[in-house]
Order: C-alpha cells, then sequence, then structure tokens
C-alpha cells in the first residue's frame, strides 16, 4: 500500500563530538535523517479530529473511516 511518503521530512540532531581542527576544539553536529510519519497516518490524524469533532467516538468506525479518508486524499494526490 502506498502511503505517500514522509510526512514532514527532517535531518535531526544526532550527537554531538568534538573534533580537533588546526589545533582548536571545535564542536560539530551529527545530523541523521528522521522520515516521521506518513503523509496517509498525517491525513487520517487530520480526518481523526473532524470525525471526534461530529462526537462519532466508536474507535473501530473511525478509525477504518479515517484511513479511507486518508487513502481517498493519497489517490485524489497521485491524479494530480
Amino acid at each position: 500500500m502506498k502511503d505517500g511518503g514522509p510526512a514532514f521530512p527532517a535531518r535531526v540532531l544526532s550527537g554531538r563530538h568534538i573534533e580537533v581542527i588546526d589545533g582548536r576544539n571545535v564542536s560539530v553536529n551529527d545530523y541523521e535523517p528522521a522520515e516521521g510519519m506518513s503523509l496517509r497516518d498525517w491525513f487520517a490524524g487530520r480526518a481523526l479530529s473532524a470525525q471526534y469533532a461530529q462526537c462519532d467516538t466508536d474507535p473501530d468506525k473511525t478509525a477504518k473511516w479515517a484511513f479511507q479518508i486518508a487513502d481517498s486524499m493519497l489517490a485524489k494526490r497521485e491524479k494530480g
């Protein structure tokens, strides 16, 4: 199943170390990619907030509905 890729791709600080460059101590930050949630998960979460605003809080029904909305949004997005 296509998930739309990462919703908020970013590079996060994974650590800090000190290197000696030209006789000086220099702080160097290491970054690594962090994909986070998928675009499908983001769309489903947004749909969930709308559903709960309508006061239908059956968890199984709501989760199924939210991912149906997310899948429809992804399909529409692919078509352009």
